[in-house]
């Protein structure tokens, strides 16, 4: 399985690698019995912009003070086959950064039944960066894991996994498939769709847009800015504490509930499902259906 990392910028950079030898070992999690590493230098003035996609992988990104920085790769396998065949590697192009993963073109299994020993196979990557916090950073998160603390600007797309996204001083964007997402101590943030997953988002200096909820949900509180919401399907919203107004577009069968909002709260369409609102400061307007 192949995962590209994109990332755009001014310069092309140079990046020294350090690579250690395999040793097995369960290390910190219990499924690595073979592990190896790579150590990537990285910074400010190689690219500006980092992108990177993971698969059933581990992404923890953390941002700090000054110009220099590093991802490190770990790898982690069932056995050395698979280890001989992960592969990784980092080459920055205009300020951008482009990190490629391979798992080696196969998927993770296990074997065995009720009368046979269980074997598994599998492959995984580890990926930890402490970089300059004046990164923007891109990632995508597929079945993993994934956390990005303490950057200029953050944007992710979350499949079936998870993502926390943490101080960010500026925008914040977000798809979320099936998987969960929790957003904490924002400038603001942009969530173009949730599908079947939940996003939980708290302590927002500026404001929150969500563009459609389907099944999923959304909970929101302490929120300094305008919160606006396109669509909800089936699924549910909640928002606490709002020092500014809410409006919604549309509820299908789902559920909408609002309290405590110092400005207007606004729902232009309602089908069958529920609406509840408590201590709104300003105008409500709700339709009868």
């Amino acid at each position: 399985m192949k995962i590209q990392y994109l990332v755009a910028g001014l310069c092309v950079g140079a990046l020294v690698i350090h690579f250690t030898s395999k040793n097995p070992a369960h290390a910190d999690n219990s499924r690595c019995n073979v592990s190896t590493s790579k150590t990537f230098p990285l910074t400010i003035e190689q690219a500006q912009r980092l992108q990177i996609g993971i698969g059933p992988d581990k992404l923890d990104l953390r941002g700090r003070r000054g110009d220099d920085g590093e991802l490190k790769v770990r790898f982690c396998a069932s056995d050395d086959a698979r280890l001989d065949a992960m592969g990784a590697d980092l080459t920055v192009v205009e300020g951008v950064a482009t990190l490629e993963l391979d798992h080696g073109g196969q998927s993770n299994r296990t074997s065995g039944g009720w009368f046979s020993r269980r074997k598994s196979s599998y492959s995984y990557f580890e990926v930890k960066g402490d970089l300059s916090a004046l990164f923007a950073v891109d990632a995508s998160v597929g079945s993993g894991s994934g956390k990005i603390n303490g950057f200029a600007e953050a944007n992710a797309i979350v499949g079936s996994g998870t993502m926390t996204v943490e101080d960010i001083a500026g925008p914040v964007s977000l798809t979320v498939g099936s998987g969960k997402a929790t957003l904490r101590h924002l400038g603001r943030f942009d969530i173009g769709a949730i599908g079947s997953g939940n996003v939980d988002a708290e302590r927002i200096r500026g404001g929150a847009s969500i563009g459609s909820i389907g099944s999923g949900s959304a909970k929101l509180a302490d929120i300094e800015g305008e919160v606006n919401v396109g669509t909800i399907g089936s699924g549910s919203f909640r928002a606490d504490n709002v020092n500014n107004s809410v409006t919604v577009g549309s509820v299908g069968s789902g559920g909408v509930v609002v309290r405590n909002v110092s400005g207007d709260f606004t729902l232009r369409s309602k089908g069958s499902g529920s609406v509840s609102h408590d201590r709104v400061s300003g105008k409500v307007t709700v339709p009868n259906r």
